[in-house]
């Protein structure tokens, strides 16, 4: 039973790990398209940011 609560604990854990890198891979597409606009135009990022998120 132990061994197997162990093994859940791993699986979450890689769960959250993939989670996270996922959201870096995220985190540097924006970085890039901002780049790839003018500078001043941050706020059009954050707009981005949040339709991805109420697309899901």
């Amino acid at each position: 039973q132990i061994a197997d609560d162990t093994k859940q604990i791993e699986d979450d854990t890689k769960q959250i790990e993939d989670d996270t890198k996922q959201i870096e891979d995220h985190t540097k597409q924006n970085k890039r398209r901002q780049s790839s606009w003018d500078p001043n135009s941050v706020g059009l990022g954050l707009g981005y940011f949040e339709r991805a998120k109420l697309s899901h």
